[in-house]
């Protein structure tokens, strides 16, 4: 039995994320046991949340993908869903900001 071929709008995905929904089906279609190592120490490759602090307010900003846009039809919601991960909506409209914190012009978002 052979592991299905991935599209070349999958190709897109973040290389890392996707090396482990291959892994995944690699496991469920061939039986294989897969062991996924991570170059850092943490889980996620370039998935991270960083936490910043200062003037007494806590701010966070995602660094690298961690937001799905569409989850039908889309393999990573096809996997967080098999993971039972919980998955929140994201507002429609989400401004973006500077690291000097000025607002990004609404025509380069």
């Amino acid at each position: 039995m052979s592991v299905p071929s991935l599209s070349h709008e999958e190709d897109e995905v973040d290389h890392a994320t996707h090396r482990l929904c291959t892994s995944r089906e690699a496991a469920d279609v061939v039986w294989f046991k897969v062991t996924v190592l991570e170059g850092r120490k943490r889980a996620g490759g370039r998935v991270y949340t960083k936490k910043m602090k200062g003037r007494n307010k806590v701010a966070a900003a995602d660094l690298g993908g961690s937001v799905l846009t569409g989850t039908l039809g889309n393999p990573l919601g096809l996997l967080a869903r098999q993971l039972s991960y919980t998955l929140h909506k994201v507002r429609d409209e989400c401004p973006l900001y500077h690291a000097d914190g000025k607002p990004v012009d609404k025509d380069l978002d």
